[in-house]
């Protein structure tokens, strides 16, 4: 299995659009069956943090999925 995790720092007024575009990716990724995983969370102490975290049954399908058009 691995872990894939994208930490982000996101200005305050962007951070509604960052949220919207990266929980509908989180929505397309989750239909994939290699993907185990896969949610978007923003920070409570630091409302400028965003992440997005995923869970792949492997290196290739992460990698298969890095390199198409979704």
């Amino acid at each position: 299995m691995i872990h894939f995790t994208i930490r982000m720092v996101i200005p305050f007024k962007k951070r509604a659009e960052t949220l919207e575009i990266l929980s509908s990716v989180a929505e397309r990724v989750r239909f994939d069956p290699a993907c185990i995983s896969c949610r978007v969370y923003q920070g409570v102490e630091d409302e400028h943090v965003i992440m997005l975290e995923a869970f792949w049954k492997s290196s290739e399908d992460l990698q298969r999925h890095l390199r198409s058009e979704e």
